[in-house]
């Protein structure tokens, strides 16, 4: 099919059936009533996290013989419900797009100044690691001289 074929299919479909995730994308965008069979080897992970956040993770079927023996699968959706949260989801993405790309822009000079300064900081971390194992290994020499002593050996 073309695609303008297969989404009016979609739109005027009384229900849908399908294992494929923009399927189940475009059966809530058309507000269709639907069952989404996971398919696990493609990745059920994308369904799971859509179908959970939209309250609808019962629509969701590992074994497509659940299909004939559940009949809370053919219930409505409220779509009203969805869509306010999806509109919630939507408002939150915009402010968070919004507010990245107001942000002021750090200069590449003040982010040099800050690598430069964790590139100070951690040589600092290694050159005072370099002294603490310099000085337990001098430490060390004393010890197995005094122990050579104790033993009798010059």
């Amino acid at each position: 099919l073309d695609i303008e074929d297969w989404l009016f299919y979609y739109r005027n479909a009384d229900f849908i059936l399908t294992d494929s995730f923009h399927g189940t994308c475009f059966a809530i965008i058309f507000k269709k009533p639907f069952i989404s069979i996971a398919n696990t080897r493609r990745g059920d992970k994308r369904f799971v996290s859509l179908l959970k956040e939209l309250g609808l993770l019962e629509r969701l079927v590992y074994d497509p013989a659940r299909i004939g023996q559940d009949k809370t699968l053919f219930q409505d959706i409220d779509y009203e419900k969805v869509y306010r949260i999806l509109d919630e989801k939507a408002a939150f993405s915009r402010e968070w797009l919004r507010q990245a790309l107001l942000a002021p822009k750090p200069k590449a000079s003040d982010l040099f100044r800050t690598v430069d300064g964790k590139i100070n900081e951690t040589t600092q971390q290694i050159l005072r690691l370099q002294k603490l194992i310099y000085d337990q290994g001098q430490q060390l020499e004393r010890l197995n001289r005094l122990l050579e002593k104790k033993e009798g050996n010059p």
